[in-house]
């Protein structure tokens, strides 16, 4: 049995927000297939377009994401990143700097995009999900910390 995909018009108008920051700050790959021209049913189905409304303005903002970068190497605090090893997405992930505090980065071997806590090692999820806690204020006060954890959970 072949599990076909299905997006309807409001699984779509949930997701603008999504497909308006990959258009707009973090990029959307698009791919060029000049072989396939003249054989595609719907060319362009899978431009930014299809996705955003027209009358929302798609204007890429390239500094974007080096200024989101700045701010965690300089500034970025109780901040926790779970990214799978396989996932584009993260091809040039967030890292800690010199300004980070009380944050979290890890990565998950073999995973991809829909990576998350519950599919980190087990010491791993712990240390997210105590953290998580404590910045919720579910145990006590937080603790400001000047270290982050490597995906060995070794504190640097």
């Amino acid at each position: 049995m072949t599990q076909l995909p299905v997006y309807t018009d409001q699984t779509l108008k949930d997701l603008t927000p999504y497909f308006y920051q990959l258009g707009t700050q973090l990029g959307y790959a698009q791919f060029a297939a000049p072989h396939l021209d003249g054989l595609l049913r719907y060319p362009g189905i899978q431009g930014m377009r299809t996705y955003v409304p027209r009358d929302i303005p798609l204007r890429f903002q390239p500094s974007a994401m080096a200024d989101i970068d700045r701010w965690v190497r300089r500034h970025g605090s109780s901040l926790l990143f779970v990214n799978g090893e396989n996932d584009i997405a993260v091809a040039e992930p967030f890292r800690p700097g010199s300004g980070t505090s009380d944050s979290y980065f890890f990565n998950v071997p073999d995973a991809n995009h829909h990576i998350s806590i519950a599919g980190l090692r087990p010491n791993d999820a712990d240390q997210a999900t105590a953290a998580l806690r404590r910045w919720a204020g579910r145990q006590g006060p937080a603790v400001r910390q000047r270290h982050w954890f490597w995906p060995t959970g070794s504190v640097v």
